[in-house]
């Protein structure tokens, strides 16, 4: 798949890993900006993945963004309800 992507499509999939592996790292070092963080790229996922539909990158089908809200939602329940050390470190 490496060979038939344009730079442009591999440097946007290499800036969503990388945003992805900086929020989790913000999230382990239990930064105060964490949550803001994750909320963000939560919100940044719907645009990504109708971005990949359009590149053909994903198929366009209905379980596709099924499975983008229950990830969503299954992961915003998880940010707000996991307890975090009230000494965040600041940003």
């Amino acid at each position: 798949m490496g060979d038939t992507l344009s730079l442009a499509q591999a440097l946007l999939g290499i800036a969503w890993m990388a945003l992805g592996l900086y929020v989790i790292g913000v999230w382990l070092e239990n930064r105060a900006s964490a949550k803001r963080l994750d909320v963000l790229r939560l919100l940044l996922n719907l645009p990504a993945v109708w971005l990949a539909m359009h590149l053909g990158l994903l198929p366009a089908l209905p379980l596709v963004w099924a499975l983008l809200l229950a990830y969503s939602l299954f992961s915003l329940a998880a940010l707000f309800w996991t307890p975090r050390a009230q000494d965040a470190v600041p940003a």
